[in-house]
């Protein structure tokens, strides 16, 4: 088993305040190069939130340990999934037709180059992962 990693990335603001909130324990990213193992880390490294450009990682408010990660298509989110992802459509009480429609909107919304739109079907990463204490501001 290899050490575990601490890996800076980024989220909006919604994906996290629904972190924080404890709501979103899931996150999809799209797949750059399918022979590459997964960007976002695997089982035990941990995923710090990179606010600001030159924010260091001692200053992140959000800190997650990764669960479990898989490859699938984006649209193939699960009603489960949907829910993982925290509610970033902030639409709480929509069914779950309407939750995916809102959250192919809102993945719209976050993804703009060429490929990685909801209608394009991209292959995406999805990390499973649950929030760690942060460490004590210096």
């Amino acid at each position: 088993m290899s050490t575990p990693r601490e890996i800076a990335v980024t989220f909006t603001d919604a994906c996290a305040q629904s972190i924080l909130a404890g709501r979103k324990t899931q996150a999809r990213r799209v797949v750059r190069d399918p022979a590459e193992a997964c960007p976002f880390g695997e089982p035990g490294d941990r995923l710090w939130l990179r606010e600001t450009t030159e924010m260091t990682r001692e200053r992140a408010r959000v800190v997650v340990e990764v669960e479990g990660v898989r490859r699938e298509p984006l649209q193939a989110i699960s009603d489960q999934d949907l829910a993982a992802e925290g509610d970033v459509t902030r639409e709480p009480f929509a069914d779950a037709e309407e939750r995916r429609q809102l959250f192919a909107s809102w993945w719209n919304g976050v993804h703009h180059r060429p490929g990685t739109k909801w209608a394009d079907a991209p292959e995406v990463w999805v990390v499973r992962f649950q929030p760690v204490a942060p460490p004590a501001f210096r």
